[in-house]
């Protein structure tokens, strides 16, 4: 596991030793080694087809990005991820591998799919599964995620997009989230990689042909749900809800 504490203190005062593209990158590093020996959670996995059990066992060496998010949950010991973005929840299933006891998992999909989620990792209590326009905060009830340690961006792969989420999603990190994107080479999504202005670091070689980074929210900013709320509501209005 690894601490952002230390004796150094961070801008936001907390003690946290903030992240840099240095630290980012070892993080990388310490992954790819321990990727070398890794097994994929075959207990999860039982509603895989072969393609994507492939895909998990990193056959074609362009996707080891599964293996790459259940050692990078192993590696921070989040509190809270969340997922915007599911699909068939190969990605949640392969965090879920990793995912502390007393930790938690929301994903969230604009499709009622999950369809690689076997039925007992639907009534882990540490798994909560949203369907829904992620833009609406509202289809989270009245628990909406906020404080997460891990951010993982894999929605339409498109610059309005990403950028109506991160508009209202970076409302609802801390400083020092890591946020992880998918795709970031497919259509104009580097266009919002380029402008990130934190640590950031792109991984695309080791991780997903189709483009792959993190970046650490360095922000002083705390979690502010009024300001997400307000965010939402003006994607709402521009995309005339």
């Amino acid at each position: 596991m690894i601490w952002q504490s230390g004796a150094e203190t961070g801008s936001d005062g907390t003690g946290r030793r903030p992240w840099t593209e240095a630290s980012l990158r070892e993080l990388h590093q310490r992954l790819l080694a321990a990727r070398l020996s890794y097994r994929p959670p075959e207990h999860l996995l039982t509603e895989l087809n072969e393609e994507y059990r492939g895909f998990v066992a990193n056959h074609d060496g362009k996707s080891g990005y599964y293996q790459w998010l259940a050692l990078l949950v192993r590696e921070l010991a989040p509190g809270l991820i969340l997922e915007l973005g599911s699909f068939l929840g190969v990605s949640a299933l392969m965090m879920l591998s990793e995912l502390g006891e007393q930790s938690r998992l929301v994903c969230c999909d604009v499709e009622p799919n999950f369809a690689f989620f076997p039925e007992h990792a639907r009534r882990d209590p540490r798994v909560r599964l949203i369907v829904g326009d992620d833009t609406d905060l509202a289809i989270f009830g009245e628990h909406v995620p906020q404080a997460m340690d891990l951010l993982f961006i894999d929605t339409e792969h498109s610059l309005r997009q990403v950028e109506a989420e991160w508009s209202i999603y970076q409302h609802l990190c801390k400083p020092g989230t890591i946020v992880v994107l998918d795709d970031i080479r497919l259509n104009d999504m580097g266009q919002f990689w380029e402008r990130v202005p934190y640590p950031k670091l792109d991984i695309t070689e080791d991780c997903h042909f189709s483009g792959f980074g993190m970046f650490a929210y360095e922000a002083s900013a705390y979690p502010n749900p009024a300001l997400a709320w307000e965010a939402a509501r003006w994607v709402a209005r521009l995309r005339g809800r």
